[in-house]
């Protein structure tokens, strides 16, 4: 079943089952011994070859035989701003609470350095399982900033614990792919998601995972996607997961309606106690926005 939206936005809510392994998305095919599929970095079988050979088989697809590994929060900080790009990072079992540090910028952002606790930027990181392997982002004195994604960036098999903050923050984002991954926050927006500064088309995929609200008063997303002033569309898809707990499960925001559209694929089974809205957006043409509601089915 699809709406119309508005002449830039299309929102199609389609029943799906399966996981990650299901066909979708607007990347190209699976990658070969884990290399980005063809088509570029979008869809579930892009960058990280979820459906590329060798490793350990999982519910998100076998893992790529280029693994590094890494024991703790000092090995991710080396092996994540080092790792060639399309390469994946592993973490074991167990609980990790990175500090805030400043991590390098892919060259093409040309702004130096980003403080933020985990930075991913062109790879994938993997644990040993959704619940095994938590990051728990307790920040410091001052504060927390979550996990951030640049380019191109997959999260599978893990938990991400941020507290009263982000969970993921996409910045400069090309695509952004979750698989069997748990976001937890009580005070601050889930998953946000704006485009590359360069432009072009954005992917967000969300797959076998959760996306929770466990706060009881502020009003947050769950997932947020920006278009702003790039020229490219972003797809977004969500497929067997559950977006629970918050002010508005998914919103769109979109500022330059003449350059940039937003599309939704979901099933809607796993919307549940999103207190506004399962879905909203907001279609603004400066200075006057609208908003919209659609409720799951």
């Amino acid at each position: 079943m699809q709406y119309v939206l508005s002449l830039m936005i299309v929102l199609s809510l389609t029943m799906f089952t399966g996981g990650c392994n299901d066909t979708g998305g607007t990347g190209g095919s699976a990658g070969t011994d884990g290399s980005a599929g063809t088509g570029g970095s979008a869809g579930a079988g892009g960058l990280g070859g979820q459906g590329g050979t060798g490793g350990v088989a999982s519910a998100c697809g076998p893992i790529p035989s280029n693994v590094i590994d890494v024991t703790d929060e000092d090995e991710l900080f080396a092996a994540l701003t080092s790792a060639p790009a399309g390469s994946t990072v592993r973490l074991p079992a167990g609980t990790f609470t990175p500090p805030i540090r400043n991590w390098p910028l892919p060259e093409e952002q040309n702004t130096g350095e980003w403080p933020t606790q985990v930075l991913v930027k062109n790879v994938t990181l993997i644990g040993a399982g959704n619940g095994q392997t938590t990051l728990a982002m307790l920040g410091d004195e001052f504060g927390s900033v979550g996990l951030t994604t640049f380019g191109d960036a997959i999260l599978r098999d893990l938990e991400i614990d941020a507290g009263a903050f982000w969970g993921v923050t996409a910045i400069g984002a090309k695509s952004l792919t979750l698989c069997n991954v748990t976001v937890k926050t009580d005070g601050a927006d889930g998953v946000q998601f704006s485009q590359w500064p360069g432009g072009g088309d954005g992917f967000v995929g969300i797959y076998d995972s959760e996306i929770a609200y466990l706060g009881s008063t502020e009003r947050h997303v769950g997932i947020d996607l920006y278009c702003l002033d790039q020229s490219g569309d972003i797809s977004a898809e969500i497929r067997n997961s559950r977006i629970s707990g918050w002010y508005v499960g998914v919103s769109y925001t979109n500022l330059t309606t003449e350059s940039c559209s937003v599309s939704l694929t979901a099933d809607c089974k796993g919307f549940t106690n999103n207190e506004l809205a399962n879905v909203m957006y907001t279609e603004c043409t400066p200075p006057d926005c609208t908003q919209f509601v659609e409720e799951c089915p």
